[in-house]
């Protein structure tokens, strides 16, 4: 807009210029000079140069009119671009330990029969004092029985799971738990006895 208000100035100016030139020239020619010089008046020029200074006017005009600048505003359009950061997955939880069970007892062998003469003396001495080397007897008084009177409990512990009781095994089946019985707790099991083979 402020260009295009010079432009028209310089337009103003240049027909006050064409006009002052046209007036030199006319008083050279021997016409009279306006009255007033405050004012701008369009001088009586011959007519071929009043319309060159019409034409020069009107074509300033024009190129004023035509040079000045039109702003166009390009549209802006605004991107936005949203970037969603996810977090890294967590790592999965290590696999559970496998339950440990604890293994099973393993099934008691069966007794294997102490072989002939290879009884310590000591288990000879109480068998003699138990039963008298009497493999089938029973005590009356409580559930003692065979060579070496045991007991149901105990002989459920360190003798042979095919026979219930001890005096219904064979006589090897009961040297071999009566081995077994001495070998984990000494002569203490026979302590009753204790004053005839100790």
């Amino acid at each position: 807009m402020r260009t295009l208000t010079r432009l028209a100035a310089l337009g103003a100016a240049l027909v006050i210029l064409l006009s002052i030139g046209v007036n030199i020239g006319t008083e050279a020619a021997g016409d009279p000079p306006p009255a007033t010089l405050g004012a701008v008046y369009a001088p009586q020029a011959p007519p071929s140069t009043l319309a060159a200074a019409t034409t020069l006017a009107t074509t300033s005009s024009t190129t004023a009119t035509t040079t000045a600048p039109t702003t166009t505003l390009a549209p802006t359009t605004s991107s936005t671009t949203t970037t969603h950061v996810h977090p890294a997955p967590a790592p999965p939880p290590p696999p559970a330990p496998a339950p440990t069970v604890a293994p099973a007892a393993p099934p008691v062998p069966p007794p294997t029969p102490a072989p002939a003469g290879q009884l310590p003396s000591i288990l000879v001495a109480i068998r003699g004092c138990e039963s008298g080397h009497d493999y089938t007897a029973r005590n009356p008084r409580s559930s003692a029985s065979g060579a070496f009177q045991f007991i149901d409990s105990t002989w459920r512990a360190y003798g042979d799971s095919r026979w219930t009781r001890a005096y219904l095994a064979p006589r090897e089946v009961q040297d071999a738990a009566a081995l077994r019985l001495y070998q984990a707790s000494g002569t203490s099991p026979w302590n009753a006895s204790r004053s005839c083979w100790g």
